[in-house]
């Protein structure tokens, strides 16, 4: 089968193939000097070390092999042009096993530093695109959908600032995802938030909060907000970030799948060392279809990576809890956050901030 997928893993095929009949080549040219002459040049010597450590790169058994193959060879060589085999001669193989084993565990070391390098990248880039998913969804999604909410109710001027918005929210997530190739921080997880943890500030926070308000009153939402003063005031970066993410989801969810005419309740407050964010509104009618999931999970939760699952997860590994309860007449969220919660390796990236 041809295509773009398949050079890699041909060119991945054959650099082994070529690393290994190359390795052997050497190997053997070695081994058959060794025996046949009294002497071995230390040149061909050091080239059979060198190929051993460039083959355990590729093959740790192959270049095991190859080295046992090498070490038997001299110290044949060494038993035959020195008094024959006897227990008397076994020192005498010491330094060659030790030379031969030093350059196979050289190189099955240097294997083991690069797989290493090529797994925290691959975590690293794996990390990188679920935070991209996350900002899309809860930043990009939600508000093309309140700008299209917006449009049927003739409010152009607002859908126009929400699309400039989410405008330069998709610019900004290109312009982290195009410098996130400096591998500065390839060790280091993304924040669970998906949001910059040393940005996140508590008024920019009440900030949000107040522009999301004020976006559903436009969209005929009546609701009450209660975000005390200094709730917050202990919590770690690490928390406010996630609190961020997670009111702009819930946020974006109201404007979603709330009926305006229901009204909405959302409270931010500390109790007992933990932010407790509770969140209550009525769902919208959904049609339903026979044999499909009714009520509102099944419009409200979404996929295992984004939503509410997302910020589920998110929030246990803070070592908090996330917890709904629904019925076709309303709809409420309780999630609890341990204020210095904190996620490993998480004060040492840089994120996708918006």
């Amino acid at each position: 089968m041809s295509g773009p997928h398949s050079h890699p893993a041909v060119a991945s095929s054959g650099a082994k193939l070529a690393v290994s009949v190359a390795g052997w080549s050497v190997i053997m040219i070695d081994a058959c000097v060794t025996v046949i002459a009294s002497s071995t040049p230390y040149g061909l010597q050091l080239l059979s070390m060198l190929v051993l450590v460039v083959m355990a790169m590729s093959s740790v058994v192959e270049s095991l092999m190859a080295a046992a193959v090498a070490a038997t060879a001299h110290c044949l060589m060494i038993a035959l042009y020195g008094g024959g085999l006897s227990l008397s001669m076994l020192p005498s193989f010491g330094p060659v096993v030790a030379a031969y084993g030093l350059a196979w565990m050289a190189g099955a070391l240097c294997r083991a530093m690069v797989g290493n390098a090529m797994l925290r990248r691959a975590l690293r880039e794996r990390a990188v695109r679920q935070s991209t998913v996350v900002q899309l969804h809860d930043q990009v999604c939600n508000a093309m959908s309140c700008a299209m909410m917006l449009l049927d109710r003739n409010e152009i001027a607002e859908s126009r600032r929400v699309l400039d918005e989410t405008l330069g929210t998709v610019r900004r997530i290109m312009q982290c995802l195009d410098e996130d190739t400096d591998g500065t921080v390839l060790d280091a997880p993304p924040s669970p938030a998906a949001w910059n943890p040393w940005t996140v500030t508590e008024t920019r926070l009440r900030g949000m909060v107040a522009e999301r308000e004020r976006l559903l009153a436009s969209l005929g939402f009546r609701g009450v907000v209660l975000f005390p003063e200094h709730c917050l005031d202990r919590a770690s970066r690490q928390v406010r970030a996630t609190v961020y993410a997670l009111l702009v989801e819930l946020f974006g969810n109201i404007a979603k799948h709330a009926d305006p005419d229901g009204g909405y309740y959302c409270s931010i407050a500390e109790c007992g060392g933990d932010v407790i964010i509770e969140l209550s509104d009525v769902p919208r009618a959904r049609p339903t279809t026979e044999g499909s999931e009714a009520g509102e999970s099944a419009f409200r939760t979404g996929g295992k990576r984004t939503g509410l699952p997302y910020y589920r997860s998110v929030c246990a590994d803070l070592g908090g809890s996330l917890d709904i309860d629904q019925s076709p007449e309303w709809w409420h969220l309780r999630a609890r956050i341990p204020l210095q919660a904190h996620r490993r390796g998480a004060g040492r990236q840089r994120d996708c901030c918006v």
